[in-house]
C-alpha cells in the first residue's frame, strides 16, 4: 500500500500548493494600490508559507539600480546593505537583468557576519516579470529552514510573475490619476485597455491595446456608448455598474467585452473621474483577464481534480459497486463530461462487461437493460483503446472517418465527442473508462486526469479483493485450527510465544486463552532441562525453517499432571514468503502408552510360559526313559503294552516341541519388531526427556 502513501503525499502537496498561489492571486487582485499590492503580498507569503520576512524591489531603469519599497521583519542592518543596489553588479544582475532567481541556501556560508547578525538561515529573490521584462523582485527570508523545497519555488515564481503584471497595472493606474493631463503620452504605452468616456459613457478615445484586443478601428467604437461593447444582455447590469464605478460605490466589474469577431474577451474594468484635453472625462482601465480567467478555472478544474482523487482514496472502505459509481461521477466533474462509463475487460480481452454507466446516461438511455456483454473485436470507436492498447480521443464523432466508428444504437445517448483510456494492471488490460460529451475539446490533461482516476480506482479495487481474499483465508484458516480434535498452538517465529491456542488445547492443557496467549511455552514444560531439551532437539530444524516430524515429549497440564504427547511443529509464512511463525499439533498418547505398556506385559507372559513348556517337556521325557527300562526289565510280559503307552506319551510330547518351535518363531519375530525382552525396555525414563 507503499503505493497508495506516496499518491497521497505527492496530490497533499500539489493540493497545497496551488490553494497558496491562488490565495496570493486572490489578495493581490484585491488591493486598491501599490502600497496594499505590495503588503498584502508579503504579508500573504510570510503567513502561508511560513516566512520570517519578505521584502519587495523595484526597478528604476533611469539609474539602473533597484530599491526596496516595501519590507516586513526585515532588519535594519540588512536593509542598509541591500537596500539600494546596482542592478548590472553581482548577484544582482542575476536576478534583475538574466531575469533568474537568485537562491540563498544555509546563508551562514555565504554571509557569516550577517546571518548571525539576522539569524536568517535561507534567502530566495524571484524577479517580478511584466511582459518579458523584470521589473523588480520578490525575497522571502527563513530563520528555520536552512533550505528552500521546490514547491515553495515554484509558488513564488509563479507570484513573482503575477505581481509584476500587476505592479504595471498599478503603476499605470496611479500615473493615469496624478497626470490625466500627460495621458497622451503614455496612452498607447500601457499593456491594458484605455478608455476616455465623456461623462455620459460615449467613447472619446482608445488606445492602441483595444484596437488590437477587440479588432475594431478607434473610428469605428468613437463615440460609442461603452456598453455597446459589452453582451447585449448583459447591458444593462453594465450600465448600472458603470454608473455605481463613476460614483466610486465599486472598485471594479468583470463583465466580458464583445470584440468584432463576436469573440467574449473576459475583462476586469476600473473607472475613474480625469481630465483629458481640459475635458473631465471617465477614464476606463480594462484588463484583458482571459488568460487569467482560463487560468483560474484550470486551477479550480485540478482543484477538484484532487478533491475527487482524495475522495475517492479516503472511501476504500466503500463497496466494489460504490467505488464504480464515485468513479464514473468523479471522471464527468474531473474532464467536464455529461457522461462516462466503466467496462470491465475479462482476461483474454476478448469481451467486455459493460458494468456501469454515469448517472445522466442512466436516466436518459433506451437501451439501458440490452446485453451488456461486448465483444471487442467488433466493438465501435470507443474499443480501440483497447485494440491499440492506448488512449483514443474523438472530438468531433459524428464527422470521424475512422473505419472502427459503428455508430449508437437506437435509443442511444448521442454522442458528439469522447476520451476513451484503457487501465492496465501489469501488462494486462483489466478495464477502460470512457467520458463523453465534454462542451469543448478533450486534451491530454482530460485523459491523464482520466488514467489517473482510473488506475486509482483499480488499486483500490484489487487491494480490496486482496484484502478480502486474505480475510477469508484467514477465516477458514481459523475454522479448520478451531475444529481440528488435536491441541494447536501458534507460536511465534523464533519461536518462544503463544500466539493462538485452539479449544482443544484449553480443554488439554487446562488453562484459559488468557493464561496461553502472550505467554511462553515454557508453562507447558515439566520443568528447566524438559524445555532445554525440547529446544536442542527441534532448534536444527529451526534453524533451516523446516517442518518439525512427528516425536514424543512429556508435558505438564496447569495442574501439574505430566502426560506424554506427541508432537509435530509446521512453518507459517506470509504471502511475500517470509516466516511468520509456527502451527504447534500436540496429542495427548496417555492411553496409547498405557496400551503398549500392557501389550508388552502380555508379551513378556507368553515368553515365560513358553521357557516353562520346554522345560516341563524335558522333565517328562526323563521318567518316560526310566518306565521303558524298568518295563523290559522287570514286566517282560507286558514291557510292551507299557512301551505302546510310553510311546503314546513320547507322540504327545513331540506334538508340543513342535508346537513350541512354532511359538519360538513367532516369539522371535515379536522381538524382532516389538523389541520385546530387550534389556531396560520397561525401564523409567528421566523426566522432561524425549519419549
Amino acid at each position: 500500500m507503499g503505493g497508495k502513501d506516496e499518491l497521497s503525499d505527492i496530490i497533499s502537496q500539489e493540493l497545497k500548493k496551488l490553494s497558496v498561489l491562488n490565495k496570493v492571486i486572490t489578495t493581490a487582485n484585491q488591493a486598491k494600490n501599490l502600497d496594499s499590492l505590495f503588503r498584502s503580498i508579503l504579508d500573504s507569503i510570510i503567513s502561508l508559507l511560513d516566512y520570517d520576512a519578505g521584502a519587495i524591489y523595484i526597478i528604476d531603469t533611469k539609474t539602473d539600480t533597484a530599491s526596496v519599497v516595501d519590507s516586513v521583519n526585515v532588519p535594519e542592518i540588512l536593509l542598509e546593505k541591500t537596500g539600494h543596489v546596482r542592478i548590472d553588479r553581482p548577484p544582482y544582475n542575476t536576478i534583475f537583468l538574466k531575469g533568474l532567481p537568485v537562491i540563498t541556501n544555509h546563508y551562514e556560508e555565504f554571509s557569516p557576519e550577517y546571518a548571525k547578525a539576522t539569524g536568517f538561515s535561507s534567502i530566495l529573490s524571484v524577479p517580478l516579470v511584466s511582459k518579458g521584462r523584470v521589473v523588480g523582485a520578490l525575497n522571502a527570508l527563513s530563520k528555520k529552514r536552512y533550505e528552500v523545497s521546490d514547491y515553495e519555488k515554484e509558488i513564488l515564481f509563479s507570484v513573482g510573475e503575477e505581481l509584476g503584471s500587476t505592479y504595471e497595472r498599478f503603476a499605470a493606474e496611479e500615473e493615469l490619476n496624478k497626470n490625466a493631463e500627460n495621458l497622451e503620452v503614455l496612452f498607447n504605452s500601457v499593456g491594458d485597455m484605455l478608455f476616455i468616456l465623456d461623462l455620459e459613457g460615449r467613447i472619446i478615445r482608445v488606445n492602441d491595446a483595444v484596437i488590437k484586443t477587440l479588432g475594431y478601428s478607434e473610428e469605428e467604437i468613437k463615440e460609442e456608448i461603452i456598453i455597446s461593447l459589452h453582451p447585449e444582455e448583459r447591458r444593462n447590469e453594465a450600465l448600472i455598474n458603470l454608473e455605481e464605478l463613476a460614483a466610486g460605490k465599486i472598485d471594479f466589474h468583470s463583465i466580458p467585452l464583445v470584440a468584432k469577431d463576436k469573440r467574449l474577451i473576459e475583462a476586469e474594468t476600473k473607472v475613474t473621474h480625469g481630465w483629458w484635453n481640459n475635458r473631465e472625462v471617465l477614464i476606463g482601465v480594462a484588463r484583458d483577464v482571459t488568460g487569467q480567467k482560463v487560468a483560474e478555472d484550470r486551477v479550480r478544474l485540478y482543484l477538484s481534480r484532487v478533491k475527487s482523487l482524495l475522495d475517492l482514496y479516503e472511501n476504500t472502505s466503500k463497496s466494489k459497486d460504490e467505488i464504480m459509481s464515485h468513479t464514473l461521477e468523479s471522471s464527468c466533474s474531473m474532464t467536464e463530461s455529461k457522461y462516462a462509463f466503466i467496462g470491465l475487460i475479462p482476461p483474454g480481452e476478448s469481451d467486455m462487461i459493460m458494468h456501469k454507466w454515469s448517472k445522466d446516461v442512466m436516466g436518459q438511455c433506451r437501451v439501458q437493460g440490452q446485453p451488456l456483454h461486448l465483444t471487442l473485436k467488433t466493438a465501435g470507436i470507443w474499443a480501440e483503446s483497447v485494440r491499440r492498447r492506448e488512449t483514443v480521443v474523438v472530438n468531433d464523432y459524428s464527422s470521424s472517418s475512422d473505419p472502427a466508428k459503428k455508430g449508437c444504437p437506437k435509443g442511444h445517448v448521442k454522442i458528439n465527442r469522447f476520451v476513451s483510456v484503457p487501465i492496465f494492471d501489469a501488462e494486462k488490460i483489466v478495464a477502460v473508462l470512457v467520458a463523453a460529451n465534454k462542451e469543448q475539446d478533450y486534451h491530454e490533461d482530460d485523459a491523464k486526469a482520466l488514467m489517473t482516476l482510473g488506475n486509482l480506482m483499480w488499486e483500490i479495487i484489487k487491494n480490496k479483493e486482496i484484502e478480502n481474499g486474505l480475510k477469508r483465508e484467514k477465516e477458514l484458516f481459523m475454522r479448520t485450527f478451531e475444529s481440528l480434535q488435536d491441541a494447536a498452538l501458534i507460536l511465534d517465529a523464533e519461536p518462544e510465544y503463544i500466539t493462538g491456542v485452539n479449544e482443544a488445547a484449553v480443554s488439554l492443557f487446562g488453562y484459559s486463552r488468557r493464561d496461553l496467549i502472550g505467554h511462553s511455552r515454557e508453562i507447558l514444560h515439566v520443568d528447566a532441562k524438559s524445555l532445554e531439551n525440547f529446544r536442542e532437539h527441534i532448534a536444527p530444524y529451526i534453524k533451516n525453517k523446516k517442518k518439525i516430524p512427528r516425536f514424543e515429549f512429556r508435558l505438564k497440564k496447569s495442574d501439574g499432571t505430566i502426560f506424554p504427547t506427541e508432537h509435530s511443529i509446521t512453518p507459517l509464512y506470509d504471502s511475500d514468503g517470509s516466516l511468520s511463525g509456527w502451527v504447534s499439533i500436540v496429542r495427548d498418547i496417555t492411553e496409547k502408552k498405557e496400551y503398549e505398556m500392557r501389550e508388552k506385559a502380555a508379551l513378556i507372559q507368553i515368553e515365560e510360559n513358553l521357557e516353562q513348556l520346554a522345560t516341563l517337556n524335558d522333565q517328562i521325557r526323563n521318567p518316560l526313559a526310566v518306565i521303558t527300562g524298568l518295563a523290559d526289565l522287570y514286566c517282560p510280559e507286558t514291557s510292551e503294552k507299557i512301551i505302546d503307552q510310553v510311546n503314546e506319551i513320547n507322540g504327545m510330547i513331540r506334538m508340543l516341541d513342535a508346537g513350541w518351535v512354532r511359538s519360538e518363531k513367532i516369539w522371535a519375530f515379536l522381538r524382532s519388531h516389538y523389541r520385546i525382552g530387550e534389556e531396560g525396555m520397561d525401564s523409567e525414563k528421566n523426566a522432561g526427556e524425549k519419549e
